[in-house]
């Protein structure tokens, strides 16, 4: 097996929080890990609504 390359795009949570509701998602949960940074680390939990 080769080697395993991975891609980074780090965007803040707010920003994906909309694209996913543009796209017709229900944010039901978002965790950010830390608030403090540049760009804050988040999970976010959506499903969609229709």
């Amino acid at each position: 097996m080769g080697p395993v390359v991975v891609y980074v795009h780090r965007r803040r949570p707010e920003r994906v929080a909309s694209w996913l509701r543009d796209a017709g998602f229900e944010i039901e949960a978002q965790w950010l890990c830390d608030p403090d940074e540049q760009v804050p680390q988040a999970f976010l939990f959506a499903r969609n609504a229709s």
